[in-house]
Order: C-alpha cells, then structure tokens, then sequence
C-alpha cells in the first residue's frame, strides 16, 4: 500500500482482529495502548445502541436516544454524541515499552503489484463504528475529570 494513504481515523480494537487488519493496505500501525481503566470506558460505549445518521455516519453510538426518538424524527443533539475534547498523552518517548517484541507481518503479499487510482474524481469512506469508540472514551474521561 501507498505508506502516505492514511486517514485521521483511529479507533480501539475491542478485541484482537490483527488477522484482518494486517492485510488491509498493507497492514495498520498501532500508536498506542489503553491504559488503567480506559477498557472499561471503551467497553461502556461500545454497548450504547447505534443509529445510521446517513453517509458515512451510519453507526453512531448515542447515549440518552432510543429507536423511538429515531422513529418520531427527533435529531440527537450534543448531550446525545458521545465526543472526545480532550487527549492526554502519557509518554511522549516514540518507545514506551522496551520489552514488547513486534511480530513481523507475513500476511502481506509484498511480490505483488499495488493497484492503481481509479482517476476518479470521487471517493467515499465510512467510518468504522470502532473509530467512534475512541471519540466516546474521551468524552467520558472528560466528563468524569469535570464532575469531580
């Protein structure tokens, strides 16, 4: 894969899918690790209901909505998304843990050849509900550090 193709997605693998990720474009990067209780917060969002807002947005975790709001066309507002507002970067040292040994990636092909752009003058994407998981540990972090 082209190695400028990445997004400014992220998310939290909520269980270990390496066997598909490693060979989607050439495999993704890991940048980081939950740590203390952060799975528990992930976790937390990840059992709130979902609904297609439409396009790319159609896995969105809302808390304080329900399919009857849904049904009766009443619009989720701000208490509703699940938002990051703030991230703490713990270590800013590029190796945090010396002792973990990276396991090579023999999943992908290297022999053979990358396909070309289409030269379209159009592309689309969706979000990977997980993606959504990293905007909603935030939001609770944060809102948890505010009512103390």
């Amino acid at each position: 894969g082209d190695p400028n193709s990445a997004t400014s997605q992220w998310f939290i693998n909520l269980s270990d899918n390496s066997q598909n990720l490693d060979v989607q474009n050439g495999g993704f990067t890991v940048f980081g690790q939950v740590i203390d209780n952060g799975m528990d917060v992930a976790d937390a969002i990840s059992e709130l209901p979902r609904f297609n807002l439409g396009g790319a947005a159609n896995s969105i975790p809302l808390q304080d909505y329900t399919n009857d709001d849904a049904t009766n066309g009443r619009e989720p507002d701000g208490d509703n998304f699940v938002l990051i507002t703030d991230i703490v970067v713990t270590d800013a040292a590029t190796v945090t843990n010396p002792d973990l040994t990276p396991v090579p990636n023999t999943l992908i092909d290297n022999d053979s050849e990358p396909t070309s752009p289409s030269g379209g003058g159009s592309s689309g994407g969706a979000m990977h509900p997980l993606a959504l998981l990293v905007i909603g540990l935030t939001a609770v972090l944060f809102r948890r550090r505010t009512k103390r």
